[in-house]
């Protein structure tokens, strides 16, 4: 159960962006991965990057759409903790084993 909870948590995380970053992206470019995800120098100013949007991350409306699906779902009472506290506050990552479980098995699958 506590390897099922870590893996839903990477997952929300990569879909709500977090995961990705520059190292990311370098360490595509060193294994020669994914070509145009790679860092790219921004023309008006060589010393910033440029990072191309991932297909695997949302944007806000998405991800304002997938948090408002959570945090309107009804479920019986004490079936889980309450989804609305933990992702309208962004304390999303604050959920104990078992909430991970149901929302891996039941709710990823339906929003």
């Amino acid at each position: 159960m506590h390897v099922e909870k870590n893996v839903c948590e990477n997952i929300i995380q990569t879909i709500c962006g977090e995961k990705d970053n520059k190292e990311v992206r370098w360490d595509m470019e060193l294994q020669n991965i994914h070509p145009h995800l790679w860092l790219t120098q921004n023309p008006q100013n060589s010393t910033q990057w440029m990072m191309p949007h991932g297909n695997y991350v949302s944007n806000e409306r998405e991800l304002s759409t997938f948090q408002n699906q959570f945090a309107s779902l009804k479920v019986p009472f004490d079936y889980f903790a309450s989804l609305a506290k933990h992702f309208s506050s962004g304390r999303r990552f604050n959920m104990k084993a078992h909430d991970w479980h149901v929302v891996m098995q039941q709710l990823l699958p339906l929003c």
